[in-house]
């Protein structure tokens, strides 16, 4: 199409007509072209699909509160994370579902800062509900749990735990929700065209602080809604602008306004190492090798190594029991001297002898890699002294330590509480003890077995703080008096690793979505309510995408296997398990997780 100098045109959209001009050309194929679109109401009219949204990242400090004016990923409503009517309209449009209730969180949680967003009631309902949610695993509507704050929007009936605590102004038709949370000093504030509301028709202010709806506890929320019997709502995330100025200070739901992660790079801390056998020896990963072209950004601490062909026992080895020591996963036994599996940690890698187990002739396996820090030390926080090597950055540490008389205490040099740890002696034949922030100091897991979870006390009264973990008086697994220990303790780290459980529901078509902040590359999953569900293990790299089938047992020796069916989906912001199976998402069964991130989701784009 021609044009002159400061040619201008028209073009139309599906929300009306906008006009740009060309200048400095004569076509608009022409590289010197330069074309300046009017976008006077270009995201504010209705039905415009053009949003300020992109892969990266912009200034944070080009945001004056108007919305739509930063670059970045923006929130939306989760599709995978939602009952009834899938979300519409760029997942921005929730509409109702009839006679069935719709229940929909977003797709970013915070832990931190201050955040603001407007949801416009399009159509009234009978029961439209507005809010945050602390836990985002929940089948609850918003106000029905402890941990959500919301608000009818058609009644103006704000509620907690489900329980009132006073009506504000009614919404009706085109009226704007408004919600600031300040996750600082733990408030949040609703509010109707612009005007802040609280119960009884009181006003606040969210910059002063003044008059909260609610004094929140500490946590990672989201937003979440409801919509029901013909209800629809649209949410501004900050998108495009908002229709009342964001409070000074508070921000749009978008991804360059996420905590920078300390971790940006997972594989900086954790990586996963595919390589084949040759049954002689060989240093990995191997970047020349067509088999292994991977590389590792750390000296590992803790290997964790499985032949994926053929049965044979998962075996772990760490820098502080040393090269060519073993333990297994799906073993009693105690410690092996196995001179020919695990050679030598490089200080980027590791290097393996001829056995077949971690180095099986023309054998396809994987290799999990931690990195523990660069120095072992004395630790005395407990009762007992500990040998530690700690990374305290990536929440992971080891330490060997000699069991007591009577309860003792365990330092672990991570400097906040693990979530995750896994315990066994050294120089005897006896169970692993597992402990999962999600059962608790007086639960246990033996991580060899199929079992469910029991009462055991392996942790004592002391329990797990951010300084040590109790064991029990007698429990040879984790406090033998005559024997030597090692635990391997993990902690959560924000956009890193998380560690947690969800209920399953029994679906294929709307499993439970699990939120962890980043894009999965390892995860780890176990039953806890029955009996008879084995131990998990999912990663990207042997797939290579999200939808994983492949899988391996760590209390059982067996091949890798392969089902007919994709067994849970790994997505940049969490994960589904997606088979109506015991040992993934069982109506009523309850599972716990450990999870490894490939990217935060700062940086993480989606899969």
């Amino acid at each position: 199409m021609g044009g002159g100098s400061n040619d201008v045109r028209q073009f139309t959209s599906t929300s009306g007509s906008y006009k740009y001009s060309i200048s400095g050309s004569t076509s608009l194929d022409n590289n010197a072209a330069t074309v300046t679109v009017d976008q006077t109401g270009l995201f504010n009219e209705s039905g415009n699909d053009s949003l300020r949204d992109s892969p990266t990242n912009g200034d944070t400090a080009d945001d004056t509160g108007a919305g739509g004016e930063v670059p970045g990923n923006y929130c939306t409503w989760n599709p995978l994370s939602n009952s009834g009517s899938a979300p519409t309209n760029g997942n921005l449009t929730l509409p109702s579902n009839g006679g069935v209730y719709v229940r929909c969180n977003a797709t970013q949680a915070v832990s931190s800062g201050k955040w603001y967003f407007e949801i416009t009631l399009s159509t009234a309902g009978t029961v439209t509900a507005v809010g945050i949610a602390k836990d985002y695993i929940t089948n609850k509507y918003p106000g029905e749990d402890a941990n959500s704050y919301a608000r009818n929007l058609e009644d103006g009936n704000t509620l907690t735990n489900n329980t009132s605590i006073g009506n504000a102004p009614t919404l009706t038709s085109g009226d704007v929700f408004s919600c600031a949370l300040d996750l600082d000093n733990n408030k949040v504030w609703f509010g109707k065209n612009g005007v802040w509301t609280n119960p009884n028709s009181t006003t606040g202010n969210p910059v002063s602080g003044a008059n909260p709806t609610f004094t929140i506890s500490a946590g990672t929320y989201t937003a979440t809604a409801r919509v029901y019997a013909s209800g629809q709502i649209d949410a501004n995330f900050g998108q495009r602008p908002f229709a009342y100025q964001a409070p000074t200070g508070f921000q749009p739901f978008a991804t360059p306004f996420l905590d920078d992660p300390t971790i940006a790079d997972g594989s900086t801390a954790f990586e996963v190492i595919t390589y084949q056998g040759n049954g002689t020896s060989q240093t990995l990963p191997n970047t020349d090798s067509t088999t292994s072209p991977q590389e590792l950004k750390f000296s590992p601490d803790f290997v964790w190594i499985k032949n994926r062909s053929v049965s044979a026992s998962h075996t772990v080895y760490d820098t502080i029991r040393g090269a060519a020591k073993a333990l297994i996963p799906s073993s009693t036994s105690s410690e092996l001297s196995v001179p020919n599996h695990l050679t030598a940690f490089t200080s980027d890698g590791f290097s393996v002898g001829s056995d077949s187990n971690p180095n099986g002739t023309g054998n396809a396996i994987v290799a999990w890699t931690w990195d523990a820090g660069s120095s072992t030390v004395t630790n005395t926080d407990g009762s007992v002294t500990s040998s530690v090597r700690a990374n305290a950055n990536a929440g992971f540490s080891i330490g060997t330590y000699a069991g007591g008389s009577g309860e003792i205490s365990v330092g672990h040099g991570l400097g906040v509480a693990p979530s995750f740890i896994i315990c066994r002696p050294i120089n005897n034949s006896s169970p692993w003890a597992t402990y999962h922030s999600s059962i608790g100091k007086d639960g246990g897991l033996n991580f060899s077995t199929s079992a469910a979870f029991s009462i055991s006390n392996y942790w004592g009264t002391s329990g797990v703080t951010s300084t040590i973990f109790g064991a029990q008086n007698g429990n040879i697994n984790n406090n033998g008096s005559s024997y030597n220990h090692v635990a391997y303790c993990f902690a959560p780290v924000e956009g890193y690793s998380a560690f947690g459980s969800y209920t399953g529901n029994g679906s294929s078509t709307s499993p439970p979505f699990v939120y962890t902040g980043f894009r999965v590359k390892w995860l780890m999953l176990k039953c806890t309510s029955t009996g008879g569900s084995n131990w998990i293990l999912h990663d990207v790299a042997r797939k290579g995408y999200n939808a994983q089938g492949p899988r391996l047992f760590p209390n059982l020796s067996d091949a890798e296997s392969t089902p007919a069916y994709d067994m849970v989906d790994l997505y940049s912001n969490g994960f589904s398990p997606i088979r109506t199976v015991l040992d993934y998402n069982q109506n009523g069964d309850t599972y716990i997780y450990a999870a490894f991130a490939e990217h935060p989701q700062k940086y993480a784009r989606a899969r």
